[in-house]
This record gives C-alpha cells, structure tokens and sequence, in this order.
C-alpha cells in the first residue's frame, strides 16, 4: 500500500476548488486508506469542507476516550471534554463504537474521598464525573463497547446506567487497585467496570436491584465477561447473582473471575445461575478462602453442568481437577495459576496423564506453576521428562524453578514446537534471570528450539528470541501484551496497544 498521508499534505489545500469531487474520490477509498490516516488527518479533512466534514466525522467519533490525569490544569483536556461532550446539543456521539474511560483520580480530591470512602460513599466530584459519563452513554445509539479502568468506580446508579443504555458491547469489573492514601482509589465498592461484556441493545431498565449483579442479571446476549475484583474488598461471587431467581438470560462463551475470596455459594447454584454449556473459556482466580477448603465439590459441580471449555486458567489445582478434565476432550490451554497456599496439588504425573490421554491432539499451551514458596512445590527432571514425552505438540510451558537446573532446561527445550517459555522463580533475583537467560542462549545456539521466540520470568518481564544471529531482543516487554500468545497476552489489555 503507498503511503497515502503525503498525498493529503499536497492536496488538501487544492480541494477549495473542488470538494465535491475530492469528497467523493475519497469516499471511494476510505476503506483502503483508513488505516493509514491519524486522527489530526482525519481532523484536516474535517476542517476542509463541508463534504468532507461529513465524510471524516464519523471515523473521528468512532472511539471516545476520557482520561482523567490525576491534576486539574488550566488546560485540563478531559474538563474540557466532558463541557463539549455533555452539551445535550452535541451531536456527534451517534458515531461513537467504542469509549474508554482511564487514568487516576484527582489528588485534590483525595482527603474528601479518603474520608467519604470509609462509608462507602462515593464524593460528589466522582458522582458527578460518574453522571456525566453516564449520560454521554445514553446518547451513543451505536456502542459497541466500553471500557472502564479508573481507579474509582462508577456510582451506583452511573453503573445501573448498563440496564438502560443501548449497548451490544459492554464490560464489568477491573478492580485491580494499588493501594493509596486516598480510600476512593481502594474502590470500597469492590466492583467496577470492564471490557469483556457483550450486553444486548435490548436491556430491560433495572429498579431497585444493587448495581453489581443489575445489569448482568438483564442482559440477554452477554458473551464475554471478565470481573476483577479488589481482593482487599473480600467478595464472594455470589453477591453478583443472589437476588437472581432463574438461570441468566445469557449463554457466555467466556467468563474471566479474579480476586474474590470465594464463591460464597454452592457451585452447583452458581452453574445453575449463570449455565456454562457453551463456555469455552474460563479464568478463576479465586482465595484465599476457597483455597482452604476442599474444592471437589466444585470440579464434581463443573462436570454435572456439562463444563467443557478450550481454555481453563485456574489456581483450583488441588483435588478434583483431574477428574473434571478427565471428563471431556478438546482442552487447547490447561494454566494452573501460581498460589500462595500451601496445600498439596494433585500430582504432576497425575495431571500430565489425564491431559495426554483425552487432551493430546488440541492441547497446544500448558502452565504448571501452582506454587511459589519452595522448592519442593516445583518440577523436577523426572517430571519434564515425562511431560515433554507425553505432550510433545505443546507450543507454550510455564513452569516453576528455585534455580537453574541445566538438565531440565535441555529437556524442556527439545520440545519441537515451543514458542513461549514463562519461568515462574522462586526467589526473584535480576541476577537469576540473566543465569536462565545466558543459558537458554546457548542452548539455542545448539540448535534447541528454533521456534521459540519469547522467554517470560513470573507475570513481569518478557525478552524476544531474535534470529540469525541468535540473540536476545535490547527491548523489554511485559507479559499481557504480548500479541499472538496466551501465556502473554491479557485480552483485556489490547486497548493500550490501540491508538485512539
């Protein structure tokens, strides 16, 4: 494609004499060339004529996105903003697909909300911040998403605003909050907002129903959901479906559930609130409650309903879990999430079994890093060797080391396929990491691996494997955005790498 943005540079100016014409030869290309204009290009056409006002509108609204800067200025972008975009006479946000809202709250603010935060009361500024936003959605006939990431929550009503908006695409729930002075910023209502729904445009207006379970309980066609709640706030998932009397009038085909203490309920009654029979992903980070508990009735739960997902990321991987995958076939991604608790795990041999006699044809990614506190929590020689044997088509591996065990390193690098290593250390040490590195390096120049391309140390850094010569990448990524991989990637993340 030839690089079209010289093109509007040198022409711009000569579309005075004929707009119509350039609207219309512009028109017949849009498609081709979008992707190559910025929004100031497209804000240069916007301000060239009228025709072409009408064609680059609807391309400069199509993602709004409020972000709050932590301190108010004379030039204060997002004050700014919300005069223009809550003016009920703008009308440009019928255009508007996608809104996402970002960034921390103002430190003015902080000592006000630090206080009202201890009553679980939300301050008049973030209210009115919450309201603002919230009627900007009502009048977006045409979203399709929203995306929610501050590090407050929207007010309760400012929430129930999901069970009137028209929405096809909506999230819930990222709620993992540093913690700060400022109580507003622990989020005390423990939920928020996210990227993962998929609400229908049809939502019945909720009443009087709490805001954190109101606009699931009304959506018809949610597909995706992911809820990360404050693990501080200490929720159990059934404060999302109690006030709910039959099953979800949804069918997810993902559900993404992170930081609550438990479930709070039978698993059965949860599976039979929200009917997993068309899940084909699911995430549980759950604890530390559930975690010291028996967690059979569960996977025994799971079974009953007809769970069957591609994709299972659990930190459950203790009794049970190898009957419930043991129950079905298809299994493409089996990550056992790393765990502070120190309850033994079902075996490794145990598991690595079940997953090679139903899951060996699809299973493509395999995380086994369940512990962290100690060495005997971790794989041993014996166990790679069995692993790499048994699942030999495996594409990305995520285990646990105390330290470099040159032995097994070599055995896991033969494995044919293998794209992503995640190394979870037991002890995190820069130094560690360069030792794993080094060593990996050299096994590689040997001729280990050739398709491995991302090495990754705990939930932190990630370093590119680059070809002819080998050699590590000068850059430093971090896992979750790390594109085409699953260990890597957070789905949830994809709107940072976007440009607005």
């Amino acid at each position: 494609m030839v690089n079209v943005r010289p093109f509007f540079k040198h022409h711009l100016m000569r579309t005075c004499v004929y707009p119509v014409m350039m609207a219309d030869i512009i028109r017949l290309f849009m498609a081709q060339i979008r992707q190559h204009l910025t929004a100031s290009d497209l804000a240069k056409l916007a301000r060239v004529s009228h025709e072409l006002n009408d064609l680059a509108t609807p391309y400069l609204y199509q993602t709004v996105h409020f972000h709050s800067p932590g301190r108010i200025k004379p030039d204060d972008q997002l004050l700014s903003q919300l005069d223009i975009l809550g003016n009920l006479h703008f009308n440009k946000l019928v255009y508007t697909r996608r809104v996402v809202v970002s960034g921390s709250w103002y430190e003015a603010y902080a000592a006000i909300d630090s206080e009202l935060g201890e009553h679980q009361i939300l301050s008049p500024a973030a209210r009115m911040f919450s309201n603002i936003i919230r009627n900007c959605i009502q009048r977006m006939p045409n979203l399709e998403e929203f995306m929610y990431y501050p590090s407050f929550p929207l007010s309760h009503w400012g929430c129930s605003m999901l069970g009137h908006a028209s929405f096809t695409d909506t999230g819930l729930a990222d709620d993992r909050i540093a913690a700060t002075e400022a109580a507003v910023l622990t989020n005390s209502y423990g939920y928020g907002l996210h990227p993962e729904a998929v609400l229908s445009p049809n939502l019945a207006p909720p009443h009087n129903s709490q805001a954190k379970g109101v606009a699931l309980k009304h959506a018809t066609q949610l597909e995706r959901l992911s809820i990360w709640a404050d693990d501080r706030a200490e929720l159990s998932i059934s404060s999302l479906v109690e006030d709910w009397h039959k099953p979800a009038p949804f069918r997810l085909r993902s559900l993404d559930i992170r930081g609550f203490s438990d479930i709070g309920i039978p698993a059965k009654s949860m599976w039979a609130a929200i009917p997993p029979t068309e899940l084909r992903e699911l995430t549980l980070e759950l604890g530390p409650s559930l975690l010291v508990q028996d967690p059979t009735e569960f996977w025994d739960a799971s079974v009953e309903a007809d769970l069957r997902p591609l994709r299972l990321r659990v930190n459950l991987g203790i009794k049970g879990i190898q009957e419930f995958i043991s129950s079905f076939s298809g299994l493409e991604a089996f990550h056992l999430i790393p765990s502070d608790t120190l309850r033994p795990m079902e075996p490794i041999r145990v598991l690595v079994d079940a997953l090679r006699r139903h899951h060996s044809s699809t299973l493509k990614v395999l995380g086994l890093s369940p512990f962290l506190d100690g060495s005997k929590y971790v794989l041993d020689v014996p166990d790679i060797k069995y692993l790499v044997g048994a699942l030999p088509d495996i594409e990305e591996l995520r285990v646990s080391q105390a330290s470099l065990n040159q032995e097994f390193m070599q055995i896991a690098l033969l494995l044919p396929r293998l794209r992503v290593a995640q190394i979870d250390l037991v002890h995190e040490d820069p130094a560690t990491e360069s030792i794993f590195l080094d060593f990996i390096v050299y096994l590689l120049r040997k001729g280990y691996a050739r398709n491995l391309t991302y090495v990754a140390f705990d939930d932190t850094t990630v370093r590119e494997i680059r070809r002819n010569p080998i050699r590590l990448s000068d850059g430093v990524s971090r896992v979750g955005y790390v594109g085409g991989t699953v260990l890597l990637n957070e789905e949830v993340f994809d709107w940072v790498r976007t440009s607005f």
